[in-house]
């Protein structure tokens, strides 16, 4: 009896268990539906962020792009533009100043030293400009050699003979061509000439023997000692070249200082241009 009723008070505080679940089922997959449906609409808005952001990012670029290409064009033009009006000033001034000016003491005290200081501005900037190209020739041509000594590297695993040379060769006169072509750049005797590199070639040739694999090593052997000799000198050239130019450069920032003087002589006649025109009633 004392068992009965103890099961019996259980399952009537069991009773509302089963509601109670029911309900917390209902609860739980209504939470799941607003979470469902809470992503969802995460996902879509973010889909739509990533969208617009997109349209921003090319309407941006293509916006700095067509900025960029007017501010190029409108800087260019201008350029020309100032280039051409002060060819014209220059022009008018030389028309009224050029030559003796007695009038005009301060001009002519000016305008000579002001005429050779442009003048050699501009040759020590084209020969400065001119030895940087002949530095960018030899350094071009020292990749060469380095180029042909990685080949000459690679020639003793070679099976056969007439795989050795052929690319080597071409490296090597590739280089000696960019020395040339240096020495047109650089002042007469600046760029010396290169020593000899024969690549030996030898073609259709078997290393069926131990005697015929000696002798291409014999020859793998003097091709590379005359292309390093050759290589260390198209070194000598660079530093050479790097030590004339760092001159120039040097020389050319001495002319700008003269150059300083012919921009003074432009103030002066700009000067009495203006004390010209007044005196005749106009105006700057």
């Amino acid at each position: 009896a004392a068992r009965h009723r103890e099961l019996l008070h259980a399952l009537a505080e069991a009773d509302h268990a089963k509601p109670a679940l029911a309900q917390q089922k209902r609860f739980i997959a209504e939470l799941e539906a607003e979470v469902a449906a809470s992503n969802a609409h995460v996902k879509a808005v973010d889909s739509r962020r990533k969208e617009e952001f997109k349209e921003h990012a090319k309407y941006r670029d293509s916006l700095v792009k067509r900025l960029a290409y007017k501010a190029t064009a409108l800087a260019a033009q201008l350029a020309v533009r100032h280039a051409h009006t002060q060819t014209q000033l220059d022009a008018l001034y030389n028309s009224l100043f050029a030559g003796s000016t007695p009038a005009f003491p301060d001009e002519d005290a000016t305008e000579k030293p002001a005429a050779a200081a442009l003048h050699t501005y501009q040759t020590a900037r084209s020969a400065a400009e001119a030895e940087a190209h002949a530095v960018r020739l030899l350094s071009q041509g020292q990749q060469h050699f380095r180029t042909a000594l990685a080949l000459i590297e690679e020639a003793p695993g070679n099976s056969r003979v007439d795989m050795f040379g052929g690319g080597a060769e071409v490296q090597v006169a590739a280089a000696r061509a960019k020395a040339q072509q240096a020495r047109a750049m650089s002042p007469p005797g600046a760029v010396a000439d290169l020593p000899d590199a024969p690549i030996n070639l030898v073609r259709d040739v078997f290393f069926d023997d131990i005697f015929t694999d000696m002798a291409f090593h014999d020859e793998i052997k003097l091709s590379r000692a005359g292309v390093e000799a050759a290589a260390r000198a198209m070194d000598g050239l660079v530093v050479d070249a790097l030590r004339r130019h760092g001159m120039l450069e040097a020389e050319v920032r001495e002319r700008e200082v003269r150059e300083f003087l012919r921009r003074l002589l432009g103030s002066e006649v700009y000067r009495l241009f203006g004390v010209l025109l007044l005196f005749y009633g106009w105006r700057v």
